[in-house]
């Protein structure tokens, strides 16, 4: 029984050699070397002032899409990547992709992040001013 398996072993110590050696039939890969190219530069967009009607749409906005009142009209207020994935039906119900903000507003403070002529984007801040030390709050007098 020995030499069978000795013939064996050699046989499939020969068939792994030829597969590993002669498997590979690519064509060896020409390399060229990799040579610095300048990167493509692109032209910054220029701010813009800001125009009256864009403020007043980004303030309408708030008041419609962030306190969750008339939706209906912040719906057309909304640009496409705010609306995306939301049908009218659901944006409606007031499951949208704008943070809520259900307190009190005052004069709400819009800093221009960038203002291109076709876009422009605003930061608003809905924080409660702090109370002044010593003074009373309304929450302390219940």
């Amino acid at each position: 029984m020995a030499p069978w398996i000795s013939a064996l072993v050699l046989v499939a110590g020969i068939v792994t050699f030829l597969l590993v050696f002669f498997r590979n039939t690519a064509k060896p890969e020409v390399s060229t070397p990799l040579t610095p190219a300048k990167p493509s530069q692109v032209a910054a967009e220029k701010n813009v002032p800001v125009e009256k009607e864009a403020r007043i749409v980004a303030g309408r906005f708030i008041l419609t899409a962030v306190q969750r009142k008339h939706l209906a009209e912040a719906w057309k207020l909304a640009a496409p990547p705010i609306r995306a994935g939301v049908t009218y039906k659901q944006w409606l119900s007031g499951n949208i992709a704008v943070v809520p903000w259900f307190g009190r507003l005052g004069a709400v403070p819009l800093k221009v992040d960038y203002s291109y002529p076709t876009e422009a984007q605003f930061t608003s801040s809905s924080l409660r001013r702090r109370a002044r030390p010593g003074s009373r709050t309304r929450s302390s007098w219940a």
